[in-house]
């Protein structure tokens, strides 16, 4: 008796975990492809990849509007990570005397479709992050972010 008793509660309870999985994979799958679509790279990640490789670089700033510009050379050297996800690029080159080591690593969101960067160099602690969209006229991508500025300590726009 303790046998049978046994063996109906084992095939009852498989049954239940059965069912129970079976509704799971029933309310999963919407979210499995979410995740699966935002996991993914695609048509703008291969867009990123256009950054590997080395390149020479000139970059160009200005201390204050109508002055003359600020120009460094320099050279970059950007790479595919993460499965083909991310762009991060290695910038080395002078500025205003010094030598100046930057890093800078592209996204892709494909949930917020927008591109993402972020930036770190030897010439502070903090990091700047900005948004950006791909602009064909220009023929490059335009971002828009925030640092800290060194002299106020407040958030300031690029």
């Amino acid at each position: 008796m303790k046998k049978l008793f046994f063996c109906v509660l084992i095939f009852v309870l498989s049954i239940t975990l059965f069912a129970q999985e079976e509704g799971m994979q029933q309310e999963m799958p919407a979210e499995q492809q979410a995740w699966m679509e935002f996991m993914t790279p695609g048509d703008k990640h291969k867009m990123l990849s256009n950054g590997e490789g080395k390149w020479d670089i000139e970059m160009k700033w200005w201390m204050a509007p109508g002055t003359e510009p600020q120009v460094s050379k320099g050279t970059a050297v950007g790479e595919m990570i993460m499965g083909g996800r991310y762009l991060k690029t290695m910038h080395n080159y002078t500025m205003m005397g010094m030598p100046m080591e930057g890093m800078s690593l592209e996204a892709y969101d494909n949930a917020k479709e927008e591109f993402i960067s972020i930036w770190i160099d030897n010439m502070g602690t903090g990091i700047s992050y900005s948004n950006g969209k791909y602009d064909k006229a220009f023929g490059g991508y335009i971002y828009e972010g925030t640092m800290t500025d060194p002299m106020t300590k407040d958030e300031m726009w690029f």
